[in-house]
């Protein structure tokens, strides 16, 4: 979690808050906040993490992944999310949204194929 500090900031300078407001609104002391910030404390509890990522609106799981994941779960937002979760909790395997995605991109090229060739 070495980089939690500086994904607390980020996040905190996306929203436009301070130091001040963060550790208002969230219950956090303002000295915590910054000495995470700066990396002086380095592992927060998920507790604290939890009343970070409300107050600053992103999904918890963005304060706690590597970079690589963290950049694939700013793009994915919470409907999205909530999507995938559905889409597992109900059953539906990957490779079924596999071939729904193909069955979305066939679709889409066939229908612009046709917009192109109207003399079908």
């Amino acid at each position: 979690m070495g980089e939690v500090g500086n994904r607390i900031k980020k996040y905190r300078l996306r929203k436009g808050y301070s130091i001040s407001r963060l550790a208002e609104e969230s219950g956090i002391a303002k000295s915590y906040i910054s000495f995470l910030e700066r990396d002086q404390r380095k592992n927060p509890s998920v507790e604290t993490l939890k009343k970070l990522s409300k107050v600053l609106k992103i999904p918890l799981e963005l304060l706690m992944v590597d970079e690589e994941r963290e950049s694939i779960l700013e793009v994915l937002d919470d409907e999205w999310l909530g999507l995938i979760k559905e889409a597992k909790e109900s059953g539906v395997s990957k490779e079924e949204v596999r071939n729904y995605i193909r069955f979305i991109q066939y679709n889409k090229w066939h229908d612009n194929k046709d917009s192109k060739n109207p003399e079908k």
